[in-house]
């Protein structure tokens, strides 16, 4: 999805703040590793079930990779996928030799390398046309009027969340409410709390992670 909104100028008849901006992100690297997770089975706990559900097509997990192999490495994609947005606690967390070399990099390096997540390890046994249909799927905020995007709609409660921080929402095909501050600068919703006004005030309120 991937869009910016903001206000160019400043104007009386308009209740956008001029100076607001915020990202309105659907990530390729984690909406294509939901898709990876449905389509091979894969029992993932902690991560939330999906809507709509995807089609899968002919998409199956390779009888070369086992379940084990595969399950890891979900998860340790999974976790490096999300540094983008959220620094990694070394002390605690203990990252993998791929995400030490990410973090070596400058932060335009590293947007550019996660971009290009999931790794080529998924290639075989995925679907590709089912993935991409689903993903279009996603993505109808271009297919309405400006004033009905969400953002518009909950102006009154997007307003105070930008104000304390707020420059990122990730929208992600969750099943049901879903709402996570993940650090001050990033909300993380379910697309069916973004498009349902009552929902999405309320995640807007959410407050992050003590710092």
């Amino acid at each position: 999805m991937g869009e910016s909104m903001r206000s160019t100028e400043s104007q009386p008849e308009n209740p956008w703040p001029h100076d607001m901006q915020l990202s309105i992100d659907e990530p390729y690297s984690l909406t294509y590793l939901l898709f990876v997770r449905q389509a091979w089975e894969l029992g993932i706990d902690g991560v939330p079930e999906l809507d709509p559900v995807p089609s899968i097509g002919a998409s199956a997990r390779p009888d070369s990779v086992g379940l084990d192999a595969a399950y890891t490495r979900w998860r340790a994609e999974w976790g490096r996928a999300w540094t983008q947005y959220e620094p990694i606690d070394r002390t605690t967390r203990g990252p993998d030799d791929e995400t030490l070399r990410l973090l070596e990099l400058p932060d335009d390096q590293l947007a550019d390398a996660v971009s290009r997540m999931p790794s080529p390890f998924w290639d075989e046994g995925i679907d590709r046309p089912s993935y991409e249909e689903w993903r279009r799927s996603l993505r109808d905020d271009h297919s309405r009027p400006i004033q009905e995007h969400p953002e518009r709609v909950c102006l009154d409660a997007l307003i105070p969340a930008w104000r304390s921080g707020l420059l990122t929402v990730l929208q992600l095909p969750y099943r049901g409410y879903f709402a996570e501050r993940i650090n001050p600068t990033t909300l993380v919703v379910s697309r069916t709390t973004r498009h349902n006004p009552t929902l999405y005030r309320k995640a807007l309120g959410t407050i992050g992670p003590r710092q």
